[in-house]
C-alpha cells in the first residue's frame, strides 16, 4: 500500500561551500547538500523515503525549536511562490531562505513535489528565527 507523508523542511545556500544548497527535514532533522536548490530537495526526499523504508520516526528525532521558528517565520513573512515555478527559476532564489511542505511516496520512488513554498531574503530569516 502506498503511504503519502507531508515533512516540513528549510532550504538555504550553504554558508560556508559556494554554489552548494542545504535541504533540512525538520521532522526527522535530516540535512542534506546538493549543488542546486533542485538537487538538495531531491535528495532529502530520497533520504526521508530510505528513513521511512528504515522504520522512522523510531531513532530520528525532530530538529532543534529554533530551526521550526524559523520555519515558521519565513512561512508567516515570506513571498509564496509555487515550488515547481523555484526550481525551474533558480535566479529567484538567490539569498533566499525557503521554507514548506515536502510530500514522499513511501513505497515507490516518486516524488510529489509540495504545492506551496515560501521564501524571504536569508537575512531577514536569521533575524525573525
Amino acid at each position: 500500500m502506498k503511504k503519502d507523508h507531508t515533512f516540513s523542511f528549510l532550504a538555504h545556500e550553504a554558508q560556508d561551500l559556494p554554489g552548494q544548497w542545504v535541504a533540512h527535514c525538520l521532522d526527522f532533522d535530516l540535512v542534506i547538500q546538493g549543488d542546486s536548490f533542485t538537487d538538495a530537495l531531491d535528495y532529502l526526499c530520497d533520504a526521508v523515503r530510505d528513513a521511512l523504508a528504515d522504520g522512522a520516526p523510531h531513532g530520528f528525532k525532530r530538529a532543534p525549536e529554533e530551526f521550526w521558528n524559523w520555519h515558521v517565520s519565513v512561512l508567516e513573512e515570506g513571498e509564496r511562490a509555487e515550488l515547481t515555478e523555484l526550481r525551474s527559476k533558480p535566479d529567484r532564489l538567490a539569498g533566499k531562505v525557503i521554507a514548506g511542505y515536502l510530500s514522499v511516496v513511501r513505497e515507490e520512488k516518486v516524488q510529489k513535489p509540495t504545492r506551496k513554498a515560501w521564501a524571504m531574503p536569508a537575512q531577514q530569516a536569521a533575524q525573525a528565527g
